[in-house]
């Protein structure tokens, strides 16, 4: 029997399914599941694993298991840890209250999330309710202030009413959860940048042709120059924070904050006159096809 992940992640009361529904007439089926006094609630279906062959025959052998109870070995508990596993990040950021006494309020209604899961190649991606695809980038909730940065830079992105086509990464949505004293942020839901992770550090090699140089070091600048006419500083500015996608287009993403050595003196980070370092930093490494930059 396959072990998805270790038993000391798992021990209840840590997760647990309160329902698994599904049909013998189609291949949907969904789970709801408790954690820490929240409800999670997963839609699946077989259409949402076709971009992963070897998940989505997964997925019909679990249905077979869970139809029979046991298969080769299986058994419905398999099932759940393979659908709960995508959630644990979540799972594991939500703090038991153990000193708090249940409420039947919070029995009856409790926080509920709702996810759909499926498959992008061999990796999860998050569909809001209206069908959207997001980038679900968990935060730290311990480090408020590199997340309150963000936020405010989201903002700024968002009142200024930048056109559509930019591409930059914008927020959609907050995964939150809310206790009686406040509302803890778990993840930001960002623009879906169909890129397969392809960031310019990797997209950039020797044998790059010019013409998507050219492209690059282009675009780049010229997002650049909008966000500064909108009063946007990108900060921690470098190639690992520009994404490539599949019509070799680049975007801008990571508003979070920093700097990195090499790309950006520390004295300027956070300031257009560091952004523009940077810049100059990253066109010369598009041009070039450097593993580093040259020394500042």
């Amino acid at each position: 029997m396959e072990d998805t992940m270790d038993d000391t992640a798992l021990a209840p009361p840590f997760w647990s399914v309160l329902e698994f529904t599904s049909s013998d007439q189609s291949t949907d089926s969904e789970f709801i599941i408790m954690c820490h006094k929240h409800r999670f609630i997963l839609h699946l279906s077989v259409e949402q694993f076709a971009a992963s062959p070897q998940l989505r025959e997964k997925y019909l052998f679990f249905l077979d298991v869970a139809e029979h109870f046991e298969l080769d070995g299986y058994t419905v508990d398999d099932f759940y840890d393979w659908v709960a596993e995508p959630m644990l990040p979540i799972f594991r950021e939500l703090s038991p209250r153990n000193n708090v006494k249940s409420t039947l309020d919070e029995f009856l209604f409790p926080e509920t999330h709702v996810y759909v899961v499926f498959a992008d190649g061999d990796k999860i991606k998050v569909f809001l309710k209206d069908g959207t695809a997001a980038y679900l980038k968990l935060t730290d909730p311990g480090d408020k202030s590199i997340l309150l940065h963000e936020l405010e830079t989201y903002r700024k992105i968002h009142y200024a009413h930048l056109d559509e086509t930019l591409q930059i990464s914008r927020l959609i949505g907050l995964v939150q959860i809310r206790d009686d004293q406040e509302v803890m942020v778990y993840g930001l839901l960002l623009t879906y940048i169909d890129c397969d992770h392809m960031t310019l550090r990797c997209a950039v090699q020797p044998e790059t042709p010019e013409h998507l140089r050219n492209r690059w070091a282009t675009q780049v600048g010229d997002t650049l120059a909008r966000l500064h006419d909108a009063g946007v500083v990108w900060g921690d500015a470098k190639p690992e924070n520009v994404l490539v996608d599949q019509q070799d287009d680049a975007w801008i993403i990571d508003f979070g904050g920093g700097y990195t050595e090499g790309w950006v003196e520390q004295g300027l980070a956070g300031t257009r006159e560091g952004d523009l370092q940077a810049l100059g930093r990253i066109t010369e490494f598009i041009r070039t096809s450097e593993e580093e930059p040259t020394s500042i």
